[in-house]
């Protein structure tokens, strides 16, 4: 492992961190843009990950941890990444995901005030309109529109769901006061350019195994080719590095296994 491209994002205080199993078509091409803003992430892979998925990594000097997932979703990681961070503060990410209008003051603001343990990030789900003039769009229907993800976490003010709790943080926290949602970090939801609507059935599909009424509550936001109308979609405007970016993603090849399989 290089452990000397890692480094903290806050130093002493904040880790950001990534999470995947194998995913390498996605995690490459996302930390080699972060890079270019001098952010260098940990990856906490899936020890299940391919052997040559490892040597991708290795290759590309991107510095991960192998962690165990109890069982086959990004969920039941999240005690066993807390304990490999050394910093009181992570900051979680999945491998659609990156944080768009980066503002690290105030994330800083955050971290050193000292008030605040589980903050969330608005979560935006893009589609790509690729025969429109304005390609991207964000929804805005009754549950993605107002997606708030719980990511920048105080370690020692949680506790850790002992089973796992599919479409949750994966955490409790005991005092509301404590919480608060940024303003400017962001986080763009890839799901809909990266995963053919395929693959996104497939995920539903094994969310299913938890409560069978999953396939068809949720269809509609796995899969929003089935009514697009039911999200209200709107304009996106992105600037030019991460139009770049997402295009990259679209065009890599993809790994077979994944957690859904």
């Amino acid at each position: 492992m290089n452990t000397q491209i890692f480094k903290e994002l806050i130093p002493g205080k904040l880790t950001m961190v990534y999470r995947a199993f194998n995913d390498s078509h996605l995690i490459i091409p996302i930390f080699n843009y972060l890079a270019k803003v001098n952010i260098f992430p940990l990856l906490a892979l899936d020890d299940r990950s391919h052997a040559d998925e490892l040597l991708k990594y290795r290759a590309s000097n991107i510095n991960f941890v192998l962690v165990n997932y109890p069982k086959r979703y990004a969920e039941s990681g999240l005690k066993n990444i807390s304990e490999i961070i050394d910093t009181p503060f992570y900051l979680l990410l999945d491998s659609d995901e990156i944080i768009i209008d980066f503002d690290l003051n105030e994330i800083e603001r955050i971290v050193n005030g000292n008030t605040f343990h589980v903050v969330g990030l608005s979560r935006i789900w893009l589609y790509d309109f690729s025969s429109t003039l304005r390609r991207f769009k964000f929804s805005r229907s009754r549950l993605l529109g107002d997606d708030i993800q719980y990511r920048l976490i105080r370690k020692s003010e949680i506790d850790f769901h002992t089973d796992l709790m599919v479409h949750s943080s994966g955490f409790d926290w005991n005092d509301p006061d404590s919480t608060t949602i940024m303003e400017n970090n962001q986080i763009l939801h890839l799901d809909w350019i990266v995963n053919s609507p395929e693959e996104r059935i497939k995920k539903l599909v094994k969310y299913s195994e938890f409560d069978k009424s999953y396939l068809l509550k949720f269809l509609y936001i796995y899969v929003p080719e089935v009514g697009m109308h039911t999200h209200n979609f709107r304009s996106k405007a992105l600037n030019l590095e991460i139009k770049k970016l997402i295009k990259s993603l679209k065009n890599q090849s993809k790994q077979i296994q994944s957690w859904w399989d």
